[in-house]
């Protein structure tokens, strides 16, 4: 697979087949996508693979924790300006038009949301750590890493779905003891992402408008 197809074929899963996918695998990926760059080659992040079974006890633990009602921090910033307000308007529009729940119904769309915490059904997931010591540039390299390991499954043929709802829901301090993460690690989860195999014939968030260099508008996948 080329590189252009693998980011054409790369959009966002939201229903996995329970179909197991091999430590082996996760762990080749995983070595591949450190081959991106970052600032003087820190390699910020650290990676927590809960896969099978394990993922299976993180979702009863995840099951017993009240909500979370202050966030660690911003997923967007407040109050978003033009054109980025419409930009996610327009996602959140296109995405729960796509499985058939209308805007008026928010009963159905808090019970899609709430299965970001069941992962979608997918059988692997990852948690990435980046110390909060780290600053911004260490983000945007953690970024980095994600894209180059989303291709990478992409090419392997595995479905994919990177997100930041369980930094929302569920911060460090609250899973983190269920994954055994070393006190050393001490740092933040701006990022996960599931693996697994795609349930064919779902219709979700299929194609996306974004702009283009020149100010028109492309189609795209998220």
């Amino acid at each position: 697979m080329k590189v252009r197809d693998a980011v054409a074929a790369r959009r966002s899963i939201r229903e996995f087949r329970p179909d197991p996918v091999d430590d082996d695998l996760i762990r080749e990926l995983l070595v591949g996508a450190a081959r991106a760059p970052s600032g003087g080659n820190l390699q910020p992040w650290r990676i927590y693979v809960v896969n099978g079974k394990s993922l299976t006890r993180l979702r009863a633990f995840l099951a017993t924790r009240p909500p979370v009602e202050e966030v660690e921090y911003d997923i967007y910033p407040p109050k978003l300006w033009e054109p980025y307000r419409s930009n996610r308007f327009e996602n959140g529009e296109q995405l729960y038009g796509s499985i058939g729940i209308p805007r008026e119904d928010k009963a159905a769309r808090a019970r899609q949301f709430a299965r970001n915490d069941d992962f979608f059904g997918a059988p692997c997931a990852l948690f990435c750590f980046v110390d909060r010591g780290m600053g911004r540039p260490q983000w945007s390299d953690l970024g980095m890493f994600l894209q180059t390991l989303m291709l990478l499954a992409v090419e392997r043929g595995l479905a994919v779905h990177v997100g930041l709802d369980h930094s929302l829901t569920h911060p460090t301090g609250k899973f983190a003891p269920s994954l055994r993460v070393p006190k050393p690690c001490g740092g933040r989860v701006p990022a996960g992402a599931l693996f697994g195999r795609e349930v064919e014939g779902v219709v979700e968030h299929r194609a996306l408008v974004a702009m283009s260099l020149d100010g028109g508008e492309v189609a795209a996948r998220t």
